[in-house]
């Protein structure tokens, strides 16, 4: 779960957020609609990528496929008391 919380930051909910509303961008467009530097939304960008939550076409254009993200989150077993 903290790797999760690491990758899904507010920043990023945003960056896929704009990409499910708009649909492919560029990482330049996406940039300038998060109104937020090329680099650091190209690294997020990379970072989504590594966890398939962004994929990017033959275009090079970078897109949100999915609708939604379901997080399951086991917890431990009690013990026999």
């Amino acid at each position: 779960m903290s790797q999760f919380l690491a990758v899904f930051t507010p920043r990023r909910w945003t960056v896929l957020a704009t990409l499910r509303e708009a649909g492919p961008l560029t990482v330049a467009e996406l940039a300038r609609r998060v109104k937020r530097d090329y680099k650091n939304v190209h690294g997020d960008i990379e970072k989504l990528r590594e966890w398939r939550a962004v994929v990017k076409d033959e275009q090079g254009r970078i897109h949100a496929p999915y609708a939604e993200i379901v997080v399951q989150v086991r917890l431990p077993q009690q013990q026999a008391a």
